[in-house]
């Protein structure tokens, strides 16, 4: 069914927004009744489906839609969880090394107001190669950069599930005030070795 709707547009007009407008009329980018919202993402859709027509210049039509019915299904298995009402952006972490069309979606995201955190495992993402003005990524490399292992199960702990309810914290807490005054202030500093 789906790739039925791309026929109605020409492949050389994928970019210009008349994919954007026939995926609109059949709901594609509707996840909310606001309509601000929903005019968000398909912005968000045209902005990400035009760095990639740009940046892979898929051969053909088929390429193409591969591509956008994919991104398709991930936004609709994960855009109404975006979409939670909240008054701090949804925060998203991806662990592992993202493959290109990870990098679209996560940009596509990223437009739609999520903050995201990629912890790059292997350094073998194409964040270089999809984004090359950096305009939706910023990386921060380290001098001494080690390998990330895979993200952790309970499988990969091998800890048995009460281990956490008997094991100490890791902090003491703070002595008590009876009252925050100045004169307070530079004995907990002392306390806490500020001083």
């Amino acid at each position: 069914k789906a790739r039925r709707l791309f026929e109605q547009v020409p492949f050389k007009d994928f970019s210009n927004g008349a994919l954007l407008n026939v995926l609109e009329t059949q709901n594609y980018f509707a996840v909310t009744a606001d309509i601000k919202v929903n005019q968000k993402i398909k912005e968000a859709f045209g902005i990400m489906l035009n760095l990639y027509m740009t940046n892979e210049q898929p051969a053909n039509l088929s390429i193409a839609v591969n591509f956008i019915i994919k991104i398709l299904l991930w936004f609709l298995d994960h855009g109404k969880q975006i979409n939670k009402k909240s008054l701090y952006n949804p925060k998203i972490i991806y662990w592992g090394s993202p493959k290109t069309h990870e990098i679209y979606f996560l940009i596509l995201i990223s437009l739609m107001g999520c903050d995201i955190l990629v912890l790059n495992t292997s350094f073998k993402d194409r964040f270089e190669e999809v984004d090359k003005l950096h305009e939706f990524s910023f990386s921060i490399n380290n001098a001494m950069e080690l390998e990330i292992n895979d993200f952790p199960t309970k499988a990969s702990l091998n800890v048995p599930s009460n281990t956490l309810e008997q094991s100490l914290p890791l902090v003491e807490a703070p002595l008590k005030q009876h009252q925050n005054t100045e004169s307070n202030l530079s004995t907990y500093r002392s306390t806490i070795g500020f001083d």
